[in-house]
C-alpha cells in the first residue's frame, strides 16, 4: 500500500511505501450504579512507517481521534502529527501570518538550509509588520522594536547577522548553510519571538497573580 506524502528528509512529495502500521485503542469508562464498569468512548492511535522511494529514508506518523471527535455524521475526526523525523516544537500561540512563517522554516529545516534561512528572515519581516515596527529594512525594524522596549538592544544588533545571511541565501551566494549555522538561525529568531509574544504575557500572568494576593491579604480579617 502506497500513500502520497511529503518526505521531510529529501523534500520530496511522492507516493510512500507503508511498511508497518499498528492501532492502538483506548476505551475510556465510567462507573455506574448497579452495572459496574460501562464503556461509554474511545480514543484511537494509529502508528504508520513510510520509506520514501527517494532518499530510502524512513518517516513515522501518528494519527489521533477518538469517539468524542466526530462530525455530524458519525465520522471521527483525525488529527496527523510527524513523530519521525523530528521537527522541534514551535512556540505556540503566534499571530497567523508569523506562525505561517515559522512553521515553513521548520518545515524545510531538514532539507534546504539557504531556504530555511529565507523562511526565518520573513517571520521576523512579518513579526515587525505585525507589531507595527517600519523601516527600510529588517534591522531597522527591529532597531525600532529596540528603541520601543519591545526587544532589548543586544537582539536588534544581532539582526544583522539573518539580514546578511537572508541576502547571501537569497542571492546566490557561497555559503555554507550546515546544521549548526541553521540551529544558530533558529535559536536567534526563537529568542526574539519569546521576547515579542511570550515573555509579555507571562509578566502580565505574573502580575495578575501577584495583584490577587495582595487583594487577599487585605481582605484577611486582622
Amino acid at each position: 500500500m502506497k500513500e502520497v506524502k511529503l518526505c521531510l528528509h529529501c523534500g520530496n512529495k511522492t507516493q510512500m511505501e507503508l511498511i508497518s502500521s499498528h492501532q492502538h485503542n483506548m476505551p475510556d469508562f465510567t462507573y455506574e450504579p448497579g452495572f459496574g464498569e460501562v464503556q461509554i468512548g474511545e480514543a484511537w492511535d494509529v502508528y504508520k512507517l513510510f520509506q520514501c522511494p527517494v532518499c530510502e529514508k524512513f518517516t513515522l506518523e501518528k494519527s489521533s481521534s477518538s469517539t468524542y471527535e466526530c462530525d455530524q455524521e458519525g465520522a471521527p475526526f483525525w488529527s496527523e502529527k510527524i513523530l519521525y523525523p523530528y521537527i522541534e516544537p514551535q512556540i505556540k500561540r503566534l499571530p497567523s501570518g508569523v506562525k505561517e512563517a515559522f512553521e515553513a522554516a521548520h518545515k524545510v529545516r531538514n532539507i534546504d538550509g539557504a531556504i530555511t534561512a529565507l523562511a526565518l528572515r520573513r517571520t521576523l519581516e512579518r513579526m515587525c509588520k505585525e507589531k507595527g515596527a517600519e523601516g527600510r529594512d529588517l534591522y531597522n525594524k527591529l532597531k525600532k522594536l529596540s528603541e520601543d522596549g519591545v526587544i532589548p538592544p543586544i537582539l536588534s544588533e544581532m539582526s544583522t547577522i539573518i539580514k546578511d545571511i537572508g541576502n547571501e541565501a537569497a542571492h546566490g551566494d557561497n555559503v555554507k548553510f550546515d546544521d549548526e549555522l541553521v540551529s544558530s538561525l533558529f535559536k536567534f529568531t526563537e529568542i526574539i519571538l519569546e521576547y515579542v509574544y511570550v515573555i509579555p504575557k507571562h509578566l502580565k500572568q505574573i502580575q495578575y497573580d501577584m495583584s490577587l494576593r495582595k487583594e487577599e491579604k487585605h481582605e484577611q480579617p486582622n
